[in-house]
């Protein structure tokens, strides 16, 4: 959750994911900056409510082990991500 806040500073991040400003270099909008970073507070808000929904259902050691597979396929969202919307899903799905 912490690690993407760091990558803004990196020229490969902002080339890949950013748009060019007036000074001629590449940069990720403020927009799209708080919205990263706070869409890992809303995809946590919405984990936890589903979680506890499901753990009451089926169980602890199942929701667990169900939460572990989820978090390892959507790791590969952070990995492919092509353009800032993948990165914005991945963000709100971990």
């Amino acid at each position: 959750m912490c690690l993407l806040g760091q990558f803004y500073a990196f020229d490969q991040f902002n080339r890949k994911y950013g748009v060019l400003n007036t000074k001629g270099k590449y940069e990720v909008t403020a927009p799209w900056q708080a919205g990263l970073s706070n869409g890992a507070a809303v995809g946590e808000i919405i984990g936890l409510f589903i979680n506890g929904i499901i753990s009451e259902r089926i169980g602890y050691r199942k929701t667990v082990m169900l939460s572990l597979v989820w978090l390892t396929a959507f790791i590969f969202l952070f990995v492919f991500a092509h353009n800032i919307i993948y990165l914005q899903v991945a963000e709100i799905r971990e």
